[in-house]
């Protein structure tokens, strides 16, 4: 038995992992590439996932203010008030991303990966973080704040250098990637 959250990992049916900072955790140890190299930079990986996992949780309360399991469509009023006031420009979502953009930083000014010269699974998860975020937003009429913002334009720039390397333009191009 699992939770019933997605995305979900198997392995000849004897293994269900189902959590996405476990997900994510797992990819790590499975593909060291995808590590950073050093102790204190898989710290701060962690933390870094973790914070998505964050934001993600507040963003769920922001779109489900009145019945957290039951859809946004019935609730809607209220969920549009809630993510205009968490997507403001210094709301809370904004904090989150300011955690982002700082790390994002700390290595090489930010123009190029959170850790050392390559992708790493903070890459993916924020990354594809930044990609949900422009998709939700456009879909409640506020993309501007997802486009706009010059705030963001370091994480939006190292969303478009993820979206560039080959192994993710092949998996788009694959019968894997979700259509």
């Amino acid at each position: 038995r699992t939770a019933f959250a997605v995305p979900i990992v198997t392995h000849n049916d004897d293994f269900i992992l189902s959590q996405s900072a476990a997900i994510g955790l797992f990819i790590a140890e499975l593909f060291p590439d995808l590590r950073p190299k050093n102790i204190l930079e898989m710290a701060r990986g962690r933390q870094m996932l973790m914070q998505v996992i964050d934001v993600i949780e507040e963003a769920h309360t922001a779109s489900h203010p009145v019945h957290t399991h039951k859809s946004y469509n019935i609730q809607k009023e209220a969920a549009n008030k809630a993510l205009d006031e968490f997507t403001q420009k210094d709301g809370r979502l904004s904090k989150h991303l300011d955690v982002f953009t700082a790390e994002l930083l700390r290595n090489n000014k930010g123009k190029g990966w959170f850790y050392g010269d390559k992708v790493t699974f903070v890459d993916i998860y924020v990354a594809t973080f930044m990609r949900a975020f422009q998709g939700s937003i456009k879909l409640i009429g506020l993309e501007d704040r997802y486009t706009n913002d010059d705030k963001y334009a370091l994480l939006r720039e190292h969303r478009k250098r993820f979206e560039a390397t080959e192994v993710y333009q092949n998996f788009v191009k694959s019968d894997r990637c979700p259509k």
